[in-house]
């Protein structure tokens, strides 16, 4: 017998532990059924609707406080209830929902959280260990599970991005991509903005929020149309922003809220952001940090490969061959380039930016 050996903050709490034999490997059909059967006799105290990409998706929740923290950073896409959607996502916690036992032992876990799943059982399964979350898509593939053990207690950066793996799982059947990117735009024509932890990535797509013809479609990830001609699409108009580029924006201070201290921005609180429904991908920029001032220069792609493609894979479980092929793809048929933010002074960086986004534009006519 085996079971996942727990360190960390989650060491000392129950777990669900099933006895494990050499056949366990895989995540199946049962595990589903059950899951399903639970969500069903669980009453829904809270459905929400939005409009997505062109998908419109249903949260269900078995709980107000989830219900609260967890569809505030979609607001912005609320719309109508329907008599269908395409996408159903049922939500709860751990202390008022317990979940069908799951096998925890090394030999199901992939290296990004996934689950070793049947492949004939139609699932999409990953388990984030430390605030314990489950994410599941399938078997119908309309319909999604999450489950948090501490409803009380969701990260900060799930508020700001909730459902993202199983989000990720529904678009990627749907001819879109979810990459790990910021995105701005002028007259719907957009660049996404990618690179590494403190390169001013989230920085710079924040400095464009509040100001007149711009657009923001957010700061961390958003989705790209599988096939050319490429769109971007907003999935998560937020900003997770340290209390110092708060301040030095001049953005509304919302105080701390993510572990790391920072604040999150929601862009349904906040409406002189203008969201767009989705921008033509016109070129792909680096920010880099500099004390001189501004300046822009050619980037290779596989120079921007290593920012865009490595951390959009690394981040999303079950991604593969065929999403490289597609975020290649994006990267070959765009300009890429890295642009030079002075510290401090991000928004002196726009024009540059607007220019670029005039140009790209010029270029593809």
């Amino acid at each position: 017998m085996m079971w996942m050996k727990r360190d960390g903050p989650t060491a000392n709490r129950e777990t669900h532990r099933l006895p494990m034999t050499e056949s366990t490997r895989s995540i199946g059909p049962d595990f589903a059924r059950q899951l399903a059967t639970r969500f069903s006799r669980a009453p829904m105290v809270n459905n929400q609707w939005f409009r997505i990409c062109g998908f419109t998706i249903c949260l269900r929740f078995t709980d107000e406080i989830l219900a609260r923290k967890l569809g505030r950073a979609w607001m912005c896409f609320q719309t109508e209830a329907a008599s269908e959607a395409d996408l159903t996502i049922h939500v709860g916690a751990g202390d008022t929902f317990p979940l069908p036992e799951i096998p925890q032992c090394n030999r199901i876990f992939g290296r990004r959280s996934e689950l070793i799943t049947d492949p004939d059982s139609g699932l999409e399964a990953a388990y984030m260990l430390g605030p314990d979350i489950l994410s599941v898509l399938g078997p119908e593939p309309d319909t999604g599970y999450y489950w948090i053990r501490n409803g009380d207690s969701v990260p900060g950066f799930e508020q700001a991005a909730p459902f993202r793996y199983v989000l990720h799982w529904f678009l990627r059947k749907h001819g879109w991509m979810l990459v790990h990117a910021a995105a701005v735009g002028k007259q719907d024509q957009g660049v996404l903005v990618c690179g590494k932890g403190g390169s001013g990535k989230s920085t710079l797509a924040a400095a464009v929020r509040g100001r007149p013809d711009w657009q923001f479609a957010g700061d961390d990830y958003c989705a790209v149309t599988a096939t050319a001609p490429f769109e971007i699409a907003p999935v998560y108009p937020t900003a997770k922003l340290t209390a110092d580029t708060v301040r030095m924006l001049d953005l509304p201070d919302k105080g701390a809220a993510t572990d790391d201290e920072k604040q999150i921005l929601f862009a349904a609180e906040d409406r002189t952001t203008a969201i767009p429904k989705k921008l033509t991908l016109n070129g792909i920029v680096l920010p880099a940090r500099t004390s001189g001032p501004p300046s822009i220069r050619k980037a290779s792609r596989s120079e921007t490969a290593r920012h865009l493609a490595v951390s959009s894979l690394f981040q999303m479980p079950h991604a593969g061959q065929p999403d490289h092929r597609i975020i290649s793809e994006i990267i070959h048929q765009n300009s890429c380039w890295e642009l030079s933010v002075t510290d401090n002074q991000p928004v002196t960086a726009l024009p540059i930016l607007e220019k670029l986004l005039r140009r790209m534009e010029t270029g593809r006519s």
